[in-house]
C-alpha cells in the first residue's frame, strides 16, 4: 500500500488548490467542479517509470520534495501530518493498494461527503496507516503533531529530553540494527565500550574549605551540623563518596545555597549554621514529605539498584562506570537510568530543570567519544525509529501496518560521503527495525531535501518540485518539472532540479572573478588608448594574478591567465600555472 497523491484544497502557500503526486503507479489530477460544492473530477495517467518492488523488501515508495527556500516544503509535511492525525478538512488522500484505489477525506459530516467523478473504480474508507513526522530541529511549533518519532512531541524539560535522547542512542547502537548501521557507515564510525554516569553538580575539592564571613568552614561539616542539630535521627550517606557527594548536592540545591567559587552567599551559610528554623529554608514544593527522609530513601534505593546493575561497574569519587558493554547490559543500564530519573523527578523535581547527571562515553582504550554533529543526527534519526518500534502503543496498534514517514531534511549535517549512503542505508535498515512491530507489512518514506547527492537516488517521477510563482507556491506538474534526478550529474541537478540560476559557484567567488575580468578589460582599454605610454601598475597586476591563482576550475583559470598575460606582453602566468600542474601530477603518480 502507498500514498500515491494528495489534494490540498486550501493552504496559505497556494493561490489555488494543488494536486501532489508522490510517484505511485498513476499520476492523478483533481479538479473541483465549478459552482458545485464538494464535487470533483479525478483523472489519472499511468506512471510509465513506476517499477513495483524497486525500493527493496517492505519499502512501498520513496519520494522527495524539493524547492527554493520559502516554497513551503516543511509546511506541506506538517499540513499533511496535521490533516491525517487531527482530522482537518483541507486534504484528500489517494492510496493505491495493489489494484484498488482508496480516497480518504478525514473528517466530513455525512451530508458534506465529497463526490468524485472518475473513469476508474475507487473506494472511500479506512486504511491501516499512520503518518509519522520527524524533524531534528527543536521547533515547538510542531509539538502538537501527534507523531511517535517527533523530537518536539514529547518535550517536557531539558533534563528528561537529554536523558531520553542519550538512552535511545545507546539502546540503538547496541542493538543488531545499530551494528547494521555501523557496517553501512563503516568509515570511522565511532564506537564506545564504557558508559560513565557523572554527578554533574558534585562538590569540588576546592570548595571543601570556604570562608564564610571570614571564618574558614568546611561545607560538609556545615551540613552535617545543620542536619544533626534539627534531624538527629538522620545519618548522612557514608557508603561511597559518589553518594555522599550526591546527597550534599541535592541538599545544596534544595536550600539554594550551592557555592560558586567567586560568589558565596555568606549570609545564607551563616544562617544555615545558626538558624532555629532550618526547615524554613527548604524550597516549597508539592511534596510535603520530609526532605531528609526522602533523600535517605532515594540514596539507599539508588545504591541498591546500582549494586544490581552489573558485575562490570565501578564507583569512583564522582562517577559510576559501566564497562564491557553488551546489548543485555545496556538494556539493564537504560532501565536503571529510567528508574533513577523517575525517582529524582518524583522526590526532588526541583533539580530536573537541567540534566542532573552527565553521561560520557568512552572507547575500550579509555578515550572519550564525542559524536560530531553529523553523527548525532544520524543516531537521532535511527534511534528514533528504533525507540518508536519498541513502544507499547505502537506494538499493539494495527495502524502501523503501513506507516508513512515524513522526514524533514533528515540528512542535513551529513558529510557528502554519508549523504551518498542515505537512501541505500535507510531502505535497508528501516524495514528491519519496523519488522519488530507485529502488524507491519511495508513502509513509505517522503522527505524534503536541499542536497543533490541524496536527490540523485530518487527517480524523477518520485520528486515533488515546488516553485515560487507570483509570491505564492506552485506544485509543478509532470510537464513543467525538471527532467533529471535519478543517477544524474550533480551539476545538472543543482542547475535544474534545485532551480539555481547564474552559475554553480558561490556568489562571493563569482564576484571576485567578475572583478578580475572587469579590471583586465579596463586595463586593455587603457592600453589601447595610451599604447606608447601605457604602463601596467605592478601592485594591481600582482593582486589580480594571485586572485587567478586561487581559482580551481582549470579552463577558467588558464583563460584568465592568458588574458592577464596579454596585458604584460608575456606568458609568465600561464607557464607558472602549467608548471604547478605538472609538478602536482608528478608527485601524485610518483614520477621523476
Amino acid at each position: 500500500m502507498r500514498l500515491a497523491a494528495i489534494y490540498i484544497k486550501k493552504h496559505f502557500l497556494f493561490s489555488e488548490p494543488q494536486t501532489v503526486n508522490f510517484g505511485g503507479k498513476y499520476f492523478y489530477t483533481i479538479i473541483p467542479r465549478k459552482d458545485r460544492k464538494n464535487e470533483y473530477d479525478i483523472t489519472r495517467e499511468e506512471n510509465t517509470d513506476f517499477i513495483d518492488g524497486f525500493w527493496g523488501e517492505k519499502i512501498s515508495l520513496v519520494s522527495a520534495i524539493v524547492g527554493e527556500n520559502g516554497t513551503g516544503k516543511t509546511s506541506i509535511l506538517r499540513e499533511i501530518s496535521a490533516n491525517y492525525n487531527r482530522a482537518y478538512k483541507t486534504i484528500f488522500f489517494i492510496y493505491e493498494i495493489e489494484d484498488e484505489i482508496k480516497i480518504i477525506d478525514r473528517d466530513v459530516q455525512e451530508e458534506e461527503k465529497p463526490v468524485f467523478f472518475t473513469d476508474f473504480k475507487y473506494d472511500i474508507g479506512y486504511v491501516p496507516s499512520s503518518i509519522e513526522y520527524f524533524n531534528l530541529s527543536v521547533e515547538y511549533s510542531t509539538a502538537d503533531i501527534n507523531s511517535t518519532i517527533s523530537h518536539t512531541h514529547y518535550y517536557n524539560n531539558i533534563s528528561t529530553d537529554y536523558y531520553r535522547k542519550l538512552q535511545n542512542q545507546i539502546m540503538f547502537l547496541f542493538s543488531e540494527f545499530g551494528n547494521n548501521l555501523k557496517k553501512n557507515y563503516k568509515d570511522n564510525f565511532p564506537f564506545f565500550d564504557n558508559v560513565t554516569v557523572i554527578n554533574k553538580y558534585h562538590i569540588p575539592e576546592e570548595y571543601n574549605d570556604v570562608k564564610i564571613n571570614g571564618e574558614k568552614s568546611n561545607i560538609t561539616d556545615v551540613y552535617k551540623y545543620a542536619i544533626e542539630l534539627y534531624y538527629n535521627d538522620h545519618i548522612t550517606f557514608e557508603k561511597n563518596h559518589f553518594f555522599k557527594n550526591l546527597e550534599l548536592t541535592i541538599l545544596l540545591q534544595k536550600i539554594k545555597v550551592y557555592p560558586h567559587k567567586d560568589n558565596i552567599d555568606a549570609e545564607k551559610y551563616k544562617a544555615l549554621k545558626t538558624s532555629k528554623e532550618f526547615s524554613d529554608m527548604l524550597v516549597a514544593d508539592s511534596n510535603n514529605d520530609d526532605v531528609f527522609i526522602n533523600l535517605s530513601k532515594f540514596l539507599d534505593d539508588f545504591y541498591d539498584r546500582t549494586k544490581n546493575l552489573s558485575d562490570n561497574f565501578t564507583i569512583e569519587d564522582n562517577a559510576i562506570i559501566l564497562s564491557s558493554l553488551s546489548e543485555e547490559r545496556v538494556v539493564k543500564f537504560i532501565r536503571f537510568l529510567d528508574e533513577i530519573i523517575a525517582l529524582l523527578i518524583d522526590k526532588f523535581f526541583f533539580i530536573t530543570e537541567n540534566p542532573f547527571f552527565d553521561i560520557e562515553l568512552y572507547s575500550d582504550k579509555n578515550e572519550e567519544i564525542r559524536f560530531s554533529t553529523g553523527e548525532k543526527r544520524l543516531l537521532d534519526l535511527y534511534s528514533s525509529f528504533y525507540s518508536m518500534s519498541k513502544k507499547n502503543n505502537v506494538q499493539n496498534n494495527g495502524m502501523y501496518k503501513f506507516p508513512i514517514f515524513f522526514l524533514d531534511e533528515p540528512e542535513s549535517g551529513y558529510h557528502p560521503q554519508w549523504k551518498k549512503k542515505f537512501i541505500a542505508s535507510i531502505t535497508k535498515i528501516l524495514p528491519k527495525i519496523l519488522a519488530e512491530i507485529p502488524f507491519f507489512e511495508s513502509v513509505q518514506i517522503i522527505f524534503t531535501t536541499h542536497d543533490p547527492l541524496t536527490l540523485s537516488d530518487i527517480p524523477n517521477s518520485n520528486v515533488v518540485y515546488l516553485k515560487k510563482d507570483g509570491g505564492k507556491t506552485k506544485v509543478l506538474n509532470e510537464n513543467e518539472k525538471p527532467k533529471k534526478s535519478f543517477g544524474a550529474n550533480i551539476h545538472d541537478l543543482l542547475a535544474d532540479s534545485f532551480f539555481i540560476s547564474d552559475g554553480l559557484i558561490g556568489d562571493f567567488a563569482k564576484e571576485k572573478i567578475e572583478e578580475i575580468i572587469e579590471w583586465i578589460n579596463d586595463e586593455k582599454a587603457r592600453k589601447i588608448k595610451n599604447l606608447e605610454n601605457y604602463q601596467l601598475d605592478s601592485q594591481s597586476y600582482s593582486y589580480h594574478k594571485k586572485l587567478i591563482g586561487l581559482i580551481d576550475e582549470p579552463v577558467l583559470k588558464m583563460k584568465l591567465a592568458e588574458m592577464i598575460d596579454e596585458l604584460a606582453d608575456d606568458e609568465n602566468l600561464q607557464k607558472e600555472l602549467a608548471q604547478k600542474e605538472i609538478d602536482y601530477l608528478k608527485l601524485k603518480y610518483g614520477l621523476e
